[in-house]
């Protein structure tokens, strides 16, 4: 809808080849949050959870980034900027779009919760209604993605979101 012709406004300003990597790697988190809210409203939880895993991600990467700065205000002798990053991450994880992702994704896992997918009985019949060359194709398509999901779940830092 438009969250297509947003991603592709906000693609402009970025470098040719990878747009989607480069808004990501430039740590959009406006851009981000507004995708995953869309998402969510439009009922793609995928997405949307995606989106706000990501912008957790950043801020991750942020207090990550901290180690490189104690060696380096060590080295330049920063005194001042070396206390005015301690501050920042003092109150990192109180600033405002950390807390409307964790909410975000919150929210998709209470959604998902609640409306659980088929029950595995279902789930069965459908598929045994099937014919076995595509009962094989769906099953490895199942444990592809279970391998999937728990790939991102071991990537991101979903316990952080609590902390």
């Amino acid at each position: 809808m438009k969250v297509g012709l947003a991603e592709k406004t906000a693609v402009l300003f970025t470098k040719d080849g990878d747009q989607h990597n480069n808004l990501h790697d430039m740590q959009c988190l406006r851009y981000e949050l507004a995708s995953g809210e869309s998402y969510y409203r439009q009922g793609d939880l995928g997405r949307a959870l995606k989106n706000f895993l990501a912008v957790e991600k950043h801020y991750a990467d942020m207090t990550e980034d901290q180690f490189d700065f104690h060696s380096y205000c060590l080295r330049k002798m920063t005194l001042r900027a070396y206390v005015s990053m301690l501050k920042f991450q003092d109150r990192l994880h109180a600033h405002e779009y950390f807390h409307k992702a964790a909410a975000g994704a919150c929210r998709c896992y209470m959604k998902l919760h609640d409306s659980p997918t088929k029950s595995s009985k279902e789930e069965n019949d459908e598929i045994s209604k099937l014919p076995p060359a595509q009962r094989k194709k769906l099953r490895q398509k199942q444990k592809k993605a279970e391998a999937r999901a728990k790939r991102v779940i071991s990537d991101t830092h979903i316990g952080s979101l609590f902390t």
